[in-house]
């Protein structure tokens, strides 16, 4: 079955680095597991080894849904759904907390995580463990003062704890991947955000970091008195921020 570009399709091989990776999450032993485009089954195999309570399985691609179906079908603790990711919200697949463990295809990475970290939802989410481009993996790990660092790296650190495990090679893929991946391990944290400061963070963000060289008086719409009581300079750039600044922010302006 060839590989689809337009699902960003890259087959990971190695059973040895699918085992790293599973060992590389918290304990699954008992509890409820979703892996999302397991493609052949090569992370599956690696995920049931350590006896998870049921093992959610999202496959978009009908040809690969109906292998995996037939493959699974003696496993009674596999449920598989053919279904895009992006559709799926976690609350509606579990009613108790559950880990992610996923080569997550390439084109859809970085909007799975946003919606997996929302407020909404990460508390249904005990630990991810997500295979991604490298550069994304750095970006979401980045501190302050970094080029790398933006509206990802805050959305994700404000969510959750989040660490660039380790690096996969491109020889442990079929087809072959222009670039490197690596192991990203998120924890959500218990920080509850308000809806309504949640979408102002959001658009905190946005602003911020379309113009990202500017001085954050050229940004907001803040008085010398607004930036004093928040304990910014008006003359910071929006990457000399941390995290909590810009909830800081969102919610003086809520």
């Amino acid at each position: 079955m060839k590989a689809k570009k337009s699902l960003g399709q890259h087959f990971l091989q190695d059973e040895h680095i699918c085992d790293d990776i599973v060992a590389s999450s918290c304990s699954i032993t008992a509890k409820t597991v979703i892996e999302v485009g397991p493609g052949y089954g090569a992370l599956t195999n690696s995920i049931l080894k350590k006896n998870p309570k049921r093992l959610i399985l999202i496959e978009k691609d009908k040809m690969l849904a109906a292998y995996l179906l037939t493959k699974y079908r003696d496993a009674q603790n596999v449920t598989l759904l053919q279904e895009d990711a992006l559709r799926i919200k976690i609350p509606d697949l579990v009613n108790e907390k559950c880990v992610i463990i996923s080569n997550l295809p390439y084109n859809i990475a970085s909007k799975l995580i946003c919606n997996w970290l929302a407020p909404s939802t990460k508390e249904y989410i005990e630990h991810l463990t997500l295979m991604m481009q490298k550069e994304v993996v750095e970006r979401i790990c980045s501190e302050h003062n970094n080029k790398d660092y933006g509206r990802l790296s805050i959305f994700c650190q404000i969510a959750a704890d989040v660490e660039n495990s380790f690096d996969v090679p491109k020889e442990a893929f079929k087809p072959m991947p222009k670039v490197t991946s690596s192991i990203l391990q998120a924890k959500p944290n218990n920080l509850n955000i308000e809806p309504e400061v949640f979408k102002k963070f959001e658009q905190v963000l946005r602003m911020c970091f379309s113009k990202r060289r500017k001085m954050l008086k050229g940004i907001l719409a803040l008085s010398e008195e607004d930036f004093k009581n928040l304990s910014i300079s008006p003359s910071q750039r929006p990457e000399t921020l941390l995290p909590q600044d810009f909830l800081n922010i969102a919610k003086y302006l809520y």
